[in-house]
Formats: C-alpha cells, sequence, structure tokens
C-alpha cells in the first residue's frame, strides 16, 4: 500500500493542482491520491435508505391572502421541494463540485444546515427535510483526524501523517465558501471529490466550521429527495472571539 510521502502531502497536492497540473497528474500527485484511497480503511461508512437530512436556503415564497394584497401583506411559506435541490447542469462551482456538475449539500441537524448558510439576524430560512433513497457508502473525512500538531511529539509515523492529512483535508471541506473566493480554491477538494466517486464513493463526510452537526455531500442529487420544508427564523447569534498569538 502506498503511503504518504510527508506530513505536508496534502499541501503539496494543493499546490500542484491550483497552479501546475490541472487535468493530466504527474506522479506525485497520483502517489497522493494512492495513498489516499489505500488510507480509507475505517473512515468508509453506511447510510441506510431513508437516512435523513437537512438543506437550508435564505429566503421565502409568498401566497398572497387575496388578489388586492400586495407582497408584503402576503402569506410566507417555504420554498417548494423542487427549489431546494440544485439544479442539473447549472450548478455553480463549489467545495466539493466543479461548476455545471451539481452535488448535493447536506447536514446531519437542522441547526447546522442554518448555520451554513451564514443568516444574519432576523432572517429567515427555508429549511428542507432529505431523506435518502437507497444505500449509501460514504467516505468520512472528519473521524480520527489529527488536528493539533502541538499534541504530536517524536517523528511522525505512518499513522500520525494519516491522521494529519485527513485532517487537513477535512478543513478544506470544512472552510465556509465565500464570495472572495476564487474558483481556483475549490480546486483541490474538488478532484479528491471526484476520485472517491470514479472509485464507487456516494459522497464525502466533513465537520462543520459553522455548526455542530456534520455536513454531507452526496454526488449523485437523486441519492436523497426532498419530503418536506418548512421556515425557521434568526433569533438570536452567539460570537465568540480568540486573540491571534
Amino acid at each position: 500500500m502506498k503511503e504518504f510521502a510527508s506530513i505536508n502531502s496534502f499541501q503539496e497536492f494543493v499546490e500542484k493542482t491550483k497552479y501546475s497540473k490541472r487535468y493530466f497528474f504527474d506522479g506525485e500527485i497520483q502517489s497522493f491520491l494512492g495513498a489516499l484511497i489505500g488510507s480509507r480503511g475505517s473512515r468508509i461508512g453506511k447510510y441506510h435508505s431513508g437516512q435523513k437530512f437537512w438543506r437550508a436556503q435564505l429566503g421565502f415564497d409568498v401566497k398572497n391572502r387575496t388578489k388586492s394584497t400586495n407582497y408584503r401583506e402576503g402569506l410566507k411559506i417555504p420554498y417548494d421541494c423542487e427549489r431546494m435541490k440544485p439544479l442539473r447542469k447549472q450548478a455553480r462551482a463549489g467545495r466539493a463540485n466543479p461548476a455545471g456538475i451539481p452535488y448535493l449539500y447536506l447536514a446531519t441537524t437542522k441547526e447546522t444546515a442554518m448555520a451554513e448558510v451564514r443568516p444574519w439576524l432576523g432572517s429567515i430560512i427555508t429549511v428542507a427535510r432529505f431523506e435518502t433513497t437507497r444505500e449509501l457508502t460514504i467516505i468520512d473525512c472528519f473521524t480520527d483526524s489529527l488536528s493539533n500538531m502541538n499534541d504530536i511529539k517524536g517523528e511522525f509515523n505512518t499513522k500520525i501523517r494519516e491522521q494529519k492529512i485527513w485532517a487537513d483535508i477535512n478543513q478544506a471541506f470544512s472552510k465556509p465558501v465565500s464570495i472572495v473566493d476564487q474558483d481556483t480554491d475549490y480546486i483541490p477538494t474538488q478532484v479528491i471529490s471526484e476520485f472517491f466517486r470514479i472509485h464507487g464513493f456516494d459522497g464525502i463526510l466533513y465537520n462543520s466550521m459553522l455548526g455542530e452537526g456534520i455536513n454531507v455531500v452526496l454526488f449523485n442529487i437523486d441519492d436523497a429527495e426532498c419530503v418536506s420544508c418548512e421556515l425557521q427564523k434568526l433569533d438570536g447569534i452567539k460570537f465568540q472571539f480568540k486573540e491571534i498569538d
């Protein structure tokens, strides 16, 4: 089984895929991907059919009470299920999906799904409940990942390298999408997503930096169906700050 060359293998992969090798990979990138699939081990998880997930979008629809009422006086209703799924062939680039190829971004809790859209105080949010339509095989980037290098003493053995690199990958997926991001920022995680897709996985699991739950992205948007939608309103925000050393 191939091993990661160093503790910095993921960062080197990021630099190459963003600025050097985009579609045809050299030996180093292939070696990294080989080590990645070789170290999947206990990270393979299963979700049964009917597993519940959540997806949120800012906003709502309006149903007029009467023909004479204006938009503001209309009855607020959630977006319908069709609106809550990505548009086919019109998807914007995201952390996991390239432009034009839609993936379905979900969360394990309603609160995490809402936090991921970064609402402001008073925002009205449509939240949809999804259920998986079949058994799915998921790659878990989060569990058993090593995030604190300060706790490591001694040499970086194979297990430590694997844990740290998976932690780097988890963090790359978890980083909230920003309006200042460039399309090239998503390339490394898009490559990893497609790599797992062609190796038979149905999606990727990673933690949320905005909520306490877990995020799941499904490669096939038909692997989960929207079963209900509701409205929520953000009623409070709590910020936590830490001084930078």
